[in-house]
């Protein structure tokens, strides 16, 4: 919402024209307003009291609402006037991205928490409407603080997934071949390519990319939720994937000799361990060895070449 559609709402609110969807918009940004400004609107601590408890308050004589809002608008617009800070309340987006091989926690201004995992970006509004509304480009844990009134939606690839309150995994790198949405508690529904279903704990959603096919079964905690303690599984794992997986969670390059050797599969854990020791053994059982190339690139290649 701009700050012109704002004025334009308040002030039909203030003439009693609203309907109960704008009513319930407003009351969703006074509850915002007040947080994000309380130390530069109101004059005092008594004063800010006095104003809030009216704001919050359902049923109350006309006259003293339009008080109310009308001490709410002169500091709206008065914010709106001062400098161009006072636009973050209205169209302002907050944006965090990780780098390859970065691994972050963060909570938002609603209490939910998010893990990131590396070269991954949450996008989402300074002030939230009816919708929590998040925008994912790779892979993120979340747990979802409760609020039956406001559903928090995460937007990735093509995809929805909806949850009131929950923990659940979202892996949708825009160079995978599918999007999947991991739910560890709780309950969340999917939505992507005109399909929808509804996940219970333990379940994902794999939704292809290529056919638009949406496939639900359970998974393996550990396999889908290792980066987030750096102790990662991998199953049946192709060379090219994992070539992937290194550099999201540890900004490593790996490269291949011939392109043949990318089909490869491997399956094992790597946690701590050093990762050159880790792609020498599996390598090994391919009949490969690995070369160092620079500070965080490796090559694989035929064994007794590019000696």
């Amino acid at each position: 919402m701009t700050a012109e559609e704002f004025q334009k709402l308040l002030a039909k609110h203030l003439k009693g024209e609203t309907n109960l969807a704008e009513k319930n918009q407003i009351e969703q940004f006074e509850q915002h307003f007040l947080e994000k400004n309380q130390n530069t609107v109101f004059s005092s601590d008594s004063e800010k009291a006095a104003i809030y408890r009216e704001l919050l308050s359902r049923v109350e004589p006309p006259a003293v609402k339009r008080f109310s809002w009308l001490k709410v608008a002169a500091a709206v617009l008065l914010l709106v006037g001062m400098s161009y800070s006072g636009w973050y309340v209205f169209q302002n987006t907050e944006t965090i991205t990780t780098a390859y091989g970065e691994n972050i926690s963060v909570t938002l201004h609603d209490g939910t928490q998010a893990q990131l995992n590396g070269g991954s970006s949450l996008r989402y509004s300074a002030w939230w409407g009816r919708e929590r509304k998040i925008e994912l480009t790779g892979e993120a844990f979340f747990k979802v603080a409760k609020d039956k009134a406001h559903p928090f939606v995460v937007y990735a690839n093509g995809t929805k997934t909806t949850a009131l309150g929950t923990q659940f995994n979202v892996n949708a790198y825009p160079e995978d071949s599918a999007v999947y949405v991991s739910l560890v508690e709780g309950s969340v529904e999917v939505d992507g390519f005109n399909q929808t279903d509804t996940l219970t704990p333990s379940e994902q959603a794999s939704f292809v990319l290529k056919n638009n096919g949406l496939r639900v079964r359970s998974f393996q905690t550990a396999q889908v939720l290792g980066w987030r303690s750096n102790n990662l599984v991998l199953s049946k794992t192709s060379f090219a994937q994992l070539a992937r997986v290194l550099k999201r969670n540890y900004g490593i390059a790996l490269s291949f000799e011939n392109a043949s050797f990318k089909a490869y599969t491997v399956s094992g854990q790597l946690g701590s361990a050093d990762v050159h020791t880790f792609l020498d053994a599996i390598s090994a059982t391919k009949g490969l060895e690995v070369k160092k190339m620079g500070e965080s690139a490796y090559l694989i290649h035929k064994a007794g070449e590019n000696e």
